[in-house]
């Protein structure tokens, strides 16, 4: 998940794995939460499309954010 020289910077300042192994999959998930905020927030309604696409559009995007919350809570 995170850099290869994980490891020297582990050495450097001793911390345990498991605490840089959990900053990392946190460091994933708080990216992976703000790139479906930034696709939420910048999804514009176009009257020029029909009413069945952008509703489809809306369910895609509240399914896939149901299921990155999901994931984050049972974790």
């Amino acid at each position: 998940m995170c850099s290869s020289g994980r490891t020297e910077v582990l050495k450097h300042f001793k911390w345990p794995e498991k605490k840089a192994d959990a900053m990392c999959e946190a460091a994933v998930e708080y990216r992976d939460l703000k790139l479906l905020e930034q696709e939420i927030s910048s999804y514009k309604d176009d009257p020029k499309i029909p009413c069945e696409a952008s509703l489809r559009k809306m369910a895609s995007l509240l399914d896939k954010s149901e299921s990155i919350l999901s994931f984050l809570i049972s974790n």
